[in-house]
């Protein structure tokens, strides 16, 4: 959890949602090529294609991946 947190609490002083943080760091993973997300609505949709145009610099994936590998 404290990952969690800690994600949560970095994709926020973004202004991002962990959502928006999941797209982002899945998409910047050279070996994926796609991200599928389930959706139950049309807003949830529009937030995972909003999701798809943030690209994290190089700064900030190591940011991200110094949380995960901790």
């Amino acid at each position: 959890y404290t990952k969690l947190e800690k994600l949560t609490a970095w994709a926020q002083a973004r202004g991002k949602s962990m959502a928006d943080l999941a797209h982002a760091w899945l998409l910047a993973k050279p070996a994926v090529s796609s991200v599928i997300s389930g959706v139950t609505s049309v807003a949830q949709v529009e937030a995972n294609v909003r999701s798809g145009e943030w690209s994290l610099s190089s700064d900030e994936l190591a940011e991200v991946n110094e949380v995960l590998s901790a």
